[in-house]
């Protein structure tokens, strides 16, 4: 018995991501956050919808970059990619009007490897060279 209503949170166990079925973005995904050393621990999870909206931000990563360089978005040329340029990328290339800070902050967690708060170029390339593996 459910109501249209209800809301269902999904969890990823963490087997998957260690290979329990081989589906391999899964494993690349595990092998992603284990590098970061955030993996989870044995009895946590990550919800399905986080992975969703990463998945989804690394997409529109790989939308804007068929229209802006890293340094077309770099507007201060100083090395990395702050909330604001990457505001005002979504505003230049997908046409957000007022992309909501929650979407700014899901598209630099997206990427950004290392938690700086900022995107490197290393991370923007290394987000290029996957997104054009995925569309091979």
């Amino acid at each position: 018995d459910h109501d249209d209503e209800d809301i269902l949170t999904v969890a990823l166990p963490r087997n998957l991501l260690k290979g329990f079925c081989k589906i391999q973005p899964l494993m690349d995904l595990g092998k992603e956050i284990e590098s970061r050393k955030a993996f989870p621990n044995e009895d946590d999870y990550l919800k399905a919808v986080d992975l969703i909206v990463r998945y989804c931000c690394k997409d529109r990563w790989a939308t804007i970059a068929q229209t802006l360089s890293f340094d077309d978005i770099d507007e201060n040329n100083d090395g990395s990619l702050s909330r604001e340029e990457i505001r005002s990328a979504l505003q230049r290339a997908l046409g957000e009007d007022e992309p909501s800070d929650a979407l700014v902050e899901r598209m630099l967690d997206a990427i950004d490897d290392d938690a700086s708060g900022a995107i490197d170029e290393d991370e923007f390339n290394r987000m290029l060279s996957a997104a054009r593996g995925r569309s091979n």
